[in-house]
């Protein structure tokens, strides 16, 4: 089968977070099976990485194939690319399915059309991006706008939706009410690339954090919708309760969410066991992961939760909101923590503080997210899954 992927962005824009990592799994196994084309622009690169650039011309480079950029104008978050509608009015019928990564920008709206006026069968990967509360909690008047005038029509007429979890797929057909022709696939977290661990301690040479400091980390965007001042009001008062501990925060300011989250550490008097790395790549997360004795993620909206996943991987004991998306997979199979969102901070100061008090339950939390997560999102599990929605969708029509 041709599949011609439409991609706002694709790696190495990682600034995005984790969709792109997303989109790199769920294309290499889509490789295995079929011919791949990922149609995408520039979003998310750097100046140096915009540069080298070469437009409307196909690329063929690990890990995301072949792939051709073409330009877009004004805001990023929307990527309005004239050039991604004429290429698509002329290709797009010489593909067996368009597959459709989000639903808010200009390329994403413009292949359903497309695909729509040319019959062509159509999936949707919405990335989390139709939950209620991230709807609700940036540009709520103009996303509710685009999904009464577009994004209903889009989703309605899809011959699919992938979506990641039961999570999302129950809470946003709830949400919107709409009669949805869903999926479940899962994200791929590539659990042989964490075999082999690297040896503890660098990172916390680097910042100078005592072997004896309890470490919890933050791995993602630091974002409003990762709950990151609770993240920092757990740890004020893990310390107001005397215990020895410090947060280290790994990921990419969005949208200027840190100087937020500075200014409250200061009220709380945590600013300074505060770490903020920036963004890192892939072997110093790893790093970080090891470096790091919880894992803390206490989101208000995650479709998925790639960074829960890595770190079950890293052996990392996970507590987590029931916000997050694999938050039911990871209760089930008692593979960390997962904390009401109606307790509050509270509830991951009681979970962290028992961790702390108890390393034999840290170990066992550690090793059975190990176990779960090297089984459950792995690439053969994936393509099992991906093969029986295609086999549905093309049986159905």
């Amino acid at each position: 089968m041709r599949i011609l992927q439409i991609a706002p962005a694709i790696y190495p824009a990682i600034s995005i977070g984790g969709p792109i990592y997303s989109i790199n799994s769920l294309t290499q196994a889509l490789r295995l099976k079929h011919e791949v084309l990922t149609l995408t622009t520039p979003m998310g690169l750097d100046i140096d990485q915009c540069s080298n650039i070469k437009f409307n011309t196909e690329i063929d480079s690990e890990p995301v194939g072949k792939f051709l950029y073409q330009r877009f104008y004004g805001p990023k978050h929307f990527t309005f690319s004239p050039a991604t509608l004429w290429w698509l009015i002329n290709n797009s019928t010489k593909f067996d399915l368009l597959l459709i990564h989000g639903v808010w920008n200009f390329p994403c709206v413009a292949a359903a059309f497309i695909a729509k006026i040319y019959r062509k069968r159509y999936v949707i990967v919405p990335h989390g991006t139709i939950y209620k509360e991230t709807i609700e909690l940036k540009k709520r008047r103009t996303k509710k706008w685009m999904l009464l005038c577009f994004v209903n029509r889009m989703l309605e007429g899809a011959s699919g939706i992938f979506f990641t979890t039961p999570d999302e797929l129950v809470k946003v057909q709830q949400y919107l009410g709409l009669k949805l022709n869903s999926y479940l696939v899962s994200n791929i977290v590539d659990a042989g690339s964490l075999n082999r661990l690297p040896k503890r301690g660098a990172i916390r040479s680097k910042y100078n954090i005592s072997n004896d400091t309890f470490l919890i980390i933050h791995l993602g965007r630091i974002s409003p919708k990762k709950n990151l001042l609770v993240s920092v009001q757990v740890l004020a008062e893990l310390q107001r309760q005397n215990r020895d501990v410090r947060l280290l925060v790994v990921g990419g300011d969005d949208n200027g969410h840190i100087a937020e989250v500075l200014r409250f550490a200061e009220k709380v008097s945590v600013k300074s066991d505060v770490i903020f790395t920036g963004m890192l790549l892939k072997e110093d997360c790893l790093q970080a992961l090891v470096d790091s004795d919880i894992f803390l993620l206490p989101s208000m909206s995650e479709n998925f939760g790639m960074a829960v996943v890595e770190a079950m991987l890293a052996k990392v004991p996970v507590v987590l909101s029931d916000k997050v998306g694999v938050s039911l997979d990871v209760l089930y199979a008692k593979a960390g923590v997962v904390v009401p969102s109606e307790d509050g901070y509270q509830g991951y100061v009681k979970a962290i503080s028992e961790l702390i008090l108890d390393v034999d339950m840290r170990k066992k939390v550690g090793l059975t997210g190990w176990k779960f997560a090297s089984q459950a999102y792995s690439m053969e599990n994936v393509v099992t899954q991906i093969d029986n929605a295609l086999k549905q969708i093309y049986e159905s029509k």
